[in-house]
């Protein structure tokens, strides 16, 4: 498989592909746990919820990794590098069991991973990156709407 490399493997923009990836990864971890875990008056409500945003982040995970492989490389993708970013990105995490917990946590990460989509659309990507990130951004915009309203 021949890569396309847009920019150099180490450079600003990797690293926020990746560090996107990672959260992609953390929220897709979080979700489903959260989702485990949820219990209480809103079980049934926050259970759906919570599905919901785990299967649909599974997709774009499969998404940027494949895109991180055929534009940048196949070290992009290691299990080691992806345990340490997510590892790395993961110390804001609160998982005490609460719904109202979980549902901070949550906006939090969205908000994170927003940020990241944010700063991705000021850099010199190739076009299908940025479709990707502008995809991401969309449905992510979507999550947090979600989140705040049950927040409310």
């Amino acid at each position: 498989m021949k890569v396309l490399k847009v920019v150099a493997e180490n450079s600003y923009e990797v690293k926020i592909c990746k560090t996107i990836f990672a959260y992609l990864e953390l929220a897709y971890m979080f979700y489903q746990s959260a989702h485990w875990q949820t219990h209480g008056s809103e079980f049934y409500a926050d259970h759906l919820l919570f599905q919901r945003l785990y299967e649909g982040v599974r997709e774009e995970i499969d998404q940027m990794g494949e895109k991180l492989v055929g534009v940048y490389g196949l070290d992009q993708v290691t299990l080691t590098t992806r345990l340490k970013n997510i590892s790395t990105l993961s110390n804001f995490l609160n998982m005490e069991v609460g719904q109202k917990t979980y549902i901070t946590t949550a906006i939090k990460l969205e908000t994170k991973l927003l940020e990241q989509l944010k700063t991705a659309d000021t850099l010199d990507y190739s076009p299908g990156v940025k479709d990707l990130f502008a995809g991401f951004a969309n449905d992510h915009e979507g999550h947090l709407y979600l989140l705040t309203q049950r927040q409310s």
